[in-house]
């Protein structure tokens, strides 16, 4: 049976290579995050509505990665960080996305630590550790309220990865 991993967390805390490490690992697949590709085409300037359209583009890059999958299949973010953001950065979410995002179901979320040296990128917009370390407790709080199943990953490099393998390992290995 497949079981589905949603690795999240603030920017800059090293979703995109972990995914990347953990298919690589589990020889399976894992869907990118959509949101990088869409603001690449329309740059920082986006606005609130743009996270619906972002929302739907990350289901459906999730719902391809599923296609390919076997075993474990890794999502690069979820709807959980477009809602978190949302709130975050405007104060409010679209309820089109909380429906979404309920609509999905996820044997394991990855919350990452932004233990992370910070590395600049012109898709970021939170450099500062102290607003990495707010929205890691938005996420941590929204995690327990809606009683999903999560465990934190923190550390760097080999170390980051062998605590996600291990998390994964005592989960899903019998």
């Amino acid at each position: 049976m497949l079981k589905k991993v949603a690795i999240v967390g603030p920017e800059a805390s090293g979703k995109t290579r972990l995914a990347y490490e953990l298919a690589q690992h589990y020889r399976s697949v894992f869907a990118k995050e959509f949101a990088r590709e869409y603001l690449q085409n329309i740059g920082l300037s986006y606005k609130k509505d743009d996270l619906l359209k972002i929302a739907v583009g990350q289901l459906n890059a999730e719902d391809e990665a599923i296609k390919e999958a076997s075993g474990l299949v890794f999502f690069d973010t979820n709807l959980l960080v477009i809602k978190i953001w949302s709130l975050y950065k405007y104060g409010k979410v679209d309820q089109r996305i909380v429906q979404l995002h309920h609509s999905r179901a996820y044997n394991l979320h990855l919350l990452l630590k932004p233990d992370l040296i910070y590395e600049e990128d012109p898709l970021r917009e939170n450099p500062s550790i102290e607003d990495r370390m707010e929205l890691f407790e938005l996420y941590k709080k929204e995690l327990k309220e809606n009683g999903d199943e999560f465990a934190v990953v923190e550390g760097s490099g080999k170390n980051r990865l062998k605590a996600a393998l291990k998390i994964l390992d005592s989960k899903f290995k019998s």
